[in-house]
């Protein structure tokens, strides 16, 4: 270093550390089990309500073979107006998951809306021209792979931002949107599986693209799930289940919702800059500034 020269000195502010994730994860835990269980979705009971009031929407997202759409209905009974949706055609889902029409005539049955075709990603082309809904449920999505695609996380990182900006515009004002992955991908503090950032979904930064903020994050039972007949798989397995691997690192649920009305997300954004200046005279180290 010359002396006589101004010198080019740089600060930069720590990110998060990894040993501040258990305290964070104890501030922003679900406070009450409602918000970790898929067979709720925090649904009040609206059996007791008078009957003039409109049941809650709930739409899903990709839901496959429509086994969990059966178990929430199982379990929600009358409590809500469900929508049970799959990204493929009807024919092509009866090649995919050969016992998908019967679970599907059965939620028609019991008065469930089941529709083809609806792609997540796109949800208000399918959806304006109804009421906003109360909740929009989307467990374990995957994009389809890209064989020559460099970096395949890239791909799942567009469909949370799509399907985050597509969800946003048809929920209504103060509804929710629970969104399960396995553990690791959503990149949030409390998720039980610490991933570095370029490593993961990064829903955060995907969901604040829309103005959603992730106002609760919860762990599912998965042999509750199972008990009650939806044993979550993903687009990839065709119907099979998770691997031991898979089920062992868990699920989490993010619940988001709009921004405003005082809401605070359990997970807020951070950054980090680095700040470079000029100055004169002798070389100071960082301290002295």
């Amino acid at each position: 270093l010359h002396p006589s020269r101004p010198q080019l000195l740089a600060v930069a502010q720590p990110k998060t550390r990894p040993s501040l994730v258990r305290r964070m994860r104890s501030v922003g835990a679900a406070p009450a089990a409602s918000y970790s269980s898929l067979l709720e979705l925090g649904l009040p009971d609206w059996t007791a309500q008078a009957d003039s009031v409109r049941k809650p929407n709930v739409l899903i997202c990709g839901d496959g073979d429509f086994s969990y759409a059966a178990a929430l209905v199982k379990q929600l009974g009358t409590r809500a107006a469900v929508c049970a949706t799959s990204y493929e055609s009807e024919s092509e889902l009866a090649q995919r998951y050969p016992h998908a029409p019967a679970t599907a005539e059965q939620l028609r049955t019991a008065g469930t809306r089941v529709e083809y075709g609806v792609d997540a990603r796109q949800l208000q082309e399918r959806f304006s021209s109804q009421p906003p809904w109360e909740r929009i449920v989307f467990n374990i999505p995957q994009a389809p792979p890209a064989p020559k695609a460099r970096n395949q996380i890239q791909r799942h990182r567009a469909l949370l931002r799509d399907f985050c900006a597509s969800a946003a515009s048809v929920l209504s004002s103060r509804g929710e949107l629970w969104l399960t992955l396995l553990a690791g991908q959503g990149g949030t503090p409390m998720d039980p599986v610490q991933r570095l950032v370029g490593n993961t979904w990064q829903l955060q930064q995907e969901a604040a693209r829309a103005g959603l903020l992730i106002t609760h994050v919860g762990l599912p039972d998965v042999h509750m799930l199972a008990a009650a007949g939806y044993t979550p798989a993903g687009r990839g397995y065709c119907g099979q289940q998770l691997g031991r691997w898979r089920q062992s690192q868990g699920l989490v649920t993010h619940v988001l919702m709009h921004e405003g009305e005082g809401r605070r997300s359990v997970a807020p954004m951070e950054w980090a800059f680095d700040n470079s200046f000029w100055v004169d005279g002798e070389p100071r180290c960082g301290e002295a500034l």
